[in-house]
């Protein structure tokens, strides 16, 4: 296996990178120094600056993100890069670059031959974009650049271009050379400005209707037909294996002691409530006791008399007949 190749299926960097790693010399294989040109086997000890790489065996990760305006598309740490961005379990690099002032589709990857093969120029790969400028797009504009222009010393490769249907100032552009910053360079080149500029596809790869910022797997069908176009060997995607969560049973405290409860049968259960009932309806309220006790109060005065009654002296009935006859004596009868 080629050195720069193996330092990048480590996940240290990508291909480019290590490259130039190489020519610094930083890297040494069992200890000497080498070259770009050495190749390693799997019993070799690779370091980088004394540190030792271990390759791991990870799945293979596809991803497609909607970056937007503002992030930088760097594995450096930096900020505002786009792998703090997606913030991914595993590591994955950029496939090909897209401007910060740009925005839609990025692929994401760690299979180092693919972004090889997409990424390289040669390839002629696809790249779709909708493109809105400040002004009304001519028609000879879109006629020459689908022709090819000079810009500077290098010349551009025929593309497709169109106005969109119902719009004036949009256009939609299919480039297959991916030169810096090559679309607004074109349009500079005819007094235009870009007002916005979105990557809606990539090969066979789409964005759909992925919102900004967000980023999803590719599916399998994507995948396959992604790499019978770049003539790779489609690599062996092993199903994830999700562990069962067991839910932990509530510990007791030290002083708590876990006892089965007995099983009571229905019948006894309602034999308990009704007596309970009873208990309760026999423990009458302080103030249904004093009612009761006035109650009895009201009965003993009717039936019984009270002792102040029974001490009480009765007067004596005046006679009126010894009046009565006082009376007539002193009248003279």
């Amino acid at each position: 296996m080629k050195l720069d190749k193996y330092i990048a299926s480590t996940g240290y960097c990508s291909r480019r990178k290590a490259l130039v790693l190489i020519e610094e010399k930083r890297v040494k294989v069992n200890g000497k120094p080498v070259s770009i040109y050495n190749t390693v086997k799997e019993t070799d000890e690779v370091k980088i600056d004394n540190v030792l790489l271990k390759r791991e065996k990870l799945l293979p990760v596809f991803i497609a993100y909607h970056k937007p305006k503002g992030i930088i598309c760097t594995c450096e740490k930096i900020t505002d890069n786009i792998i703090d961005a997606i913030n991914h379990p595993q590591t994955i690099y950029p496939v090909g670059r897209l401007d910060k002032d740009s925005e839609g589709l990025i692929l994401l990857t760690n299979q180092s031959l693919l972004i090889d093969q997409i990424a390289n120029p040669k390839g002629n790969h696809e790249k779709e974009y909708l493109v809105t400028l400040n002004l009304p797009v001519r028609n000879q504009f879109l006629d020459e650049i689908m022709a090819g222009i000079k810009l500077g010393k290098e010349q551009t490769k025929p593309c497709v271009a169109k106005l969109e249907p119902g719009t004036k100032r949009v256009m939609r552009i299919i480039l297959t050379q991916g030169l810096n910053r090559q679309i607004r360079k074109m349009c500079n080149a005819y007094q235009y400005q870009v007002i916005k500029l979105q990557r809606v596809r990539v090969m066979n790869i789409h964005l759909g209707k992925l919102k900004e910022g967000e980023w999803r797997d590719l599916t399998e069908t994507e995948i396959k037909e992604l790499f019978e176009t770049l003539n790779l060997s489609l690599p062996k995607i092993e199903p994830k294996i999700l562990k069962e969560k067991k839910v932990p049973e509530p510990q007791l405290k030290s002083k708590e002691v876990k006892v089965e409860a007995p099983i009571v049968p229905k019948q006894k259960l309602l034999s308990e409530k009704l007596k309970k009932h009873e208990i309760k309806a026999n423990k009458k309220a302080p103030w249904k006791k004093m009612q009761t006790l006035g109650n009895k109060s009201n009965t003993e005065k009717t039936s019984k008399p009270m002792v102040a009654e029974k001490l009480k002296p009765r007067r004596k009935k005046k006679d009126n007949r010894v009046i009565k006859s006082i009376k007539r004596v002193e009248e003279g009868d």
